[in-house]
């Protein structure tokens, strides 16, 4: 029996497949999450071993790789706060690209002392190949097109979430430090 909005107790029907499907539903949210957990370290793994392959550093690689996913460029700034590195490495990185013909930085013709870091055609050639040879055409054979858009739906919600999760850990972060200097346990600890 559950309360209804006057107060009043009503009997709810469960069905068993409702409750099996829920369930069911829960166990694969579960096997999805560890499945999501475990690509983001292939996908860490394989950034490493293509940045070595090309021998550029990880955080090089970081943001080459994000301007090669925004044709249109980024400022340093908007650089630095989409990878979370400081404006400062930023420049220096930007700076190492140029020289190796992976980035061009060019003036905002709104604003003549912002430079937007677009990559170049040589850095996708060169680069594009390594980042997204997933052969996904081979892991979608066989799969009806309307699942098909299903994945791209959940993997693009997937990385939008990623984001946001990425960026409230980058917020929490003075937070966290600040309770480890007061509780070198961590700053999720509580009493034992």
């Amino acid at each position: 029996m559950t309360p209804d909005a006057a107060g009043r107790t009503r009997r709810v029907r469960r069905t068993r497949t409702g409750t099996a499907a829920a369930r069911h539903r829960e166990e694969l949210a579960e096997e999805l999450a560890t499945t999501m957990a475990r690509w983001g370290l292939v996908a860490y793994h394989r950034m490493r071993v293509v940045a070595r392959r090309h021998l550029l550093s990880f955080n090089e690689l970081v943001v080459v790789a994000e301007l090669l996913a925004r044709p249109d460029g980024l400022s340093g700034s908007e650089v630095a706060a989409v990878t979370g590195l400081g404006s400062g490495g930023v420049t220096q990185i930007l700076a190492r690209l140029e020289e190796r013909e992976l980035v061009v930085r060019d003036p905002d013709p709104d604003d003549r002392r912002r430079l937007f870091a677009r990559a170049t055609p040589e850095a996708r050639q060169l680069l594009w190949p390594d980042l997204t040879d997933l052969d996904v055409r081979f892991l979608l054979d066989g799969i009806p097109t309307a699942w098909v858009e299903y994945v791209s739906l959940f993997v693009g919600r997937a990385t939008d979430r990623g984001y946001r999760q990425v960026q409230s850990l980058r917020d929490r972060l003075p937070r966290d430090l600040a309770a480890w200097h007061r509780d070198p346990r961590g700053p999720d600890t509580g009493p034992a």
